[in-house]
C-alpha cells in the first residue's frame, strides 16, 4: 500500500505505486493519466499496462503493454496508446530500479461520469445518472429519439411523450357520411398518435367565426377519433357550420382561416 513521502522500507524500497485517473478514449486514441508520490525528488519511470479485467483483488494485471513515461514525485504523468483497453494500471521505478507493485485498476470512462465504457449507455457522453425513458439501451444524453417515437428530439415538441411530436396543423377536409355525423382528417401522423379532437358549432349568420361569439357549442371535446355525432337541428332560415381542430400536450390547432387570412378562433371547447 502506498504511504505518505514513501518513507518506509523493505522488498523494493516498498516504492509506491503511481495512482492512475484518467482512462479515457477520444478520435481512437487513449488517455491515461495520474500522479505519482515517492521519498526524494528523484524523477520515476511510469509504466503503464492494460487488461481485460482487472485482478480479483482489483489491483491492475500487465496483460498489454502500453508505454512508459516519467513522473517528478508530487507531478503528474500520462500516456497516450492507439487503441483501446476495459482496464489499466501502472508501476513507478525508481533511479535505482526499485519497481512498485501494480496500481488499483482504473476501467475506461471515456466521458468521466463515473460510468465505465463497458456498462455505459452513452459513454462517450457525461451521464452519471444513466437515464433512460424508453428503456432501449441508450440514454437520454446521447438518444437522439427518447421516445422512440420516430421524431427526432431536436424537432420534437415533447422529445419524451411518444404520442405527441408537434403542435397538431389545421384539420382538413371535414365531411358529412349521414345528417348527423361528421368527419375530418386525422392529425395523427403529423402531430402524434396522442392528438385529440374537437368539434365546434355555430350559426352561419355569426360569421366571421371569433371567440365569444354567443352562438359558438362545443359538439365534441378531447375525441381520441376526429369525428363528432351531432342531431340538433338549425331554426328556419339559418344553417349551422362546423369546424375541427386537433390538440395534443404541445398545444392546441387552429380551426382554420378565412379567405382574408384571419385565424378562426373560439373558447368554447377546452
Amino acid at each position: 500500500m502506498n504511504d505518505p513521502d514513501d518513507a518506509d522500507s523493505g522488498p523494493n524500497g516498498l516504492q509506491n505505486y503511481p495512482n492512475v485517473y484518467t482512462v479515457a478514449l477520444s478520435g481512437g486514441v487513449l488517455q491515461i493519466g495520474g500522479d505519482c508520490y515517492s521519498s526524494g525528488s528523484a524523477t520515476l519511470t511510469i509504466e503503464v499496462f492494460g487488461s481485460a479485467a482487472p485482478d480479483p483483488s482489483g489491483w491492475g494485471q500487465g496483460q498489454i503493454y502500453l508505454g512508459t513515461t516519467t513522473c517528478a514525485p508530487g507531478g503528474f504523468w500520462g500516456i497516450t496508446y492507439s487503441g483501446s483497453v476495459p482496464w489499466a494500471t501502472a508501476t513507478a521505478t525508481s533511479p535505482s530500479g526499485q519497481t512498485s507493485e501494480f496500481s488499483v485498476a482504473v476501467a475506461l470512462d471515456s466521458d468521466f461520469d463515473g460510468v465505465p465504457d463497458a456498462s455505459d449507455n452513452c459513454p462517450y457522453t457525461y451521464n452519471p445518472d444513466q437515464a433512460d425513458f424508453d428503456g432501449d439501451g441508450m440514454g437520454d444524453a446521447c438518444d437522439p429519439d427518447d421516445d422512440n417515437d420516430g421524431e427526432p428530439d431536436v424537432t420534437d415538441c415533447a422529445p419524451l411523450d411518444a404520442g405527441a411530436t408537434h403542435v397538431p396543423a389545421e384539420a382538413v377536409k371535414l365531411t358529412f357520411s349521414s345528417k348527423v355525423d361528421l368527419s375530418f382528417g386525422s392529425l395523427a401522423l403529423q402531430a402524434g398518435s396522442a392528438t385529440v379532437y374537437d368539434t365546434m358549432r355555430g350559426v352561419l349568420q355569426a360569421f366571421p367565426v371569433a371567440a365569444g361569439n354567443p352562438d359558438q357549442t362545443c359538439v365534441a371535446s378531447g375525441n381520441a377519433a376526429p369525428a363528432a355525432t351531432d342531431s340538433s337541428t338549425p331554426k328556419p332560415g339559418t344553417g349551422f357550420y362546423y369546424l375541427g381542430r386537433g390538440r395534443n400536450v404541445c398545444g392546441s390547432g387552429t380551426y382554420g382561416f378565412s379567405t382574408a387570412g384571419v385565424e378562426r378562433t373560439g373558447s368554447v371547447c377546452p
